[in-house]
């Protein structure tokens, strides 16, 4: 949510399990698992057609869309397809590129040289992207100095804390002042309660994503609430 002008900004896709006898199985009880039996990039496939199917359904209704970030594991960030997949899927859909953004993990142990390569061919198609968890790898500052994020992610582990420890609100402070500087638009993540709201509007952060406004919707309730016009607009 954009803070300052009361809106949605950006949203973000989620992967739920909902398994007939299990019930609702979040991604960390599945991903893991996916990951060491080599599956990740299947699924990873599977939601990226997934979320152009969706933003294709919505313009085709006639709904405004907004940009929607889909988080693409390390594994996949570095597979060869993932730029032809990427062309391929702006073709068949006709979703405007600036309504889709790839969200990368500072995690992820990506080799420079392959993460400078593949940003460049994904801002030339057009796609945004995004740079999660901002501040827990390694070489933060080197993938900043590779590629032009349209947004950087605090990552929600320094905003958990961001009421009981100064020290993570001077690393906040300089996150926002780095990233800004550099041209990048600061997302804060994680924010849950009304006093981290507060807290991080007060340090500068203008768009903030957490369950303090909502928890994650399927895509007809997030379609209802956030993206319907009302009809006395018609």
């Amino acid at each position: 949510m954009h803070v300052k002008e009361n809106k949605l900004f950006v949203a973000e896709a989620l992967i739920r399990w909902h398994h007939p006898d299990c019930g609702l199985i979040f991604p960390g009880d599945f991903i893991p698992r996916a990951e060491k039996e080599g599956m990740i990039t299947d699924i990873g496939w599977w939601v990226l057609e997934t979320l152009f199917e969706q933003q294709y359904a919505w313009q085709s209704s006639g709904t405004p869309l907004t940009n929607i970030a889909i988080n693409i594991a390390g594994e996949q960030f570095q597979d060869p397809l993932l730029i032809e997949t990427t062309d391929k899927m702006i073709k068949s859909y006709s979703v405007p590129p600036d309504k889709i953004t790839y969200e990368i993990t500072e995690r992820d142990q990506i080799d420079l040289d392959t993460w400078s390569e593949l940003v460049h061919h994904i801002e030339q198609k057009g796609i945004l992207l995004s740079l999660d968890d901002f501040g827990t790898g390694f070489n933060t500052l080197v993938h900043l100095t590779k590629a032009q994020p349209s947004f950087v992610k605090v990552d929600r582990s320094f905003i958990s804390t961001i009421t009981e420890d100064i020290k993570n609100e001077e690393v906040i402070r300089g996150m926002i002042f780095l990233s800004e500087r550099l041209g990048f638009c600061t997302i804060a993540e994680g924010v849950e309660t009304k006093e981290q709201l507060n807290r991080v509007m007060q340090l500068g952060v203008k768009v903030i994503q957490g369950f303090y406004f909502d928890e994650a919707l399927p895509a007809t309730q997030f379609h209802e609430k956030y993206l319907k016009v009302p009809k006395e607009m018609y």
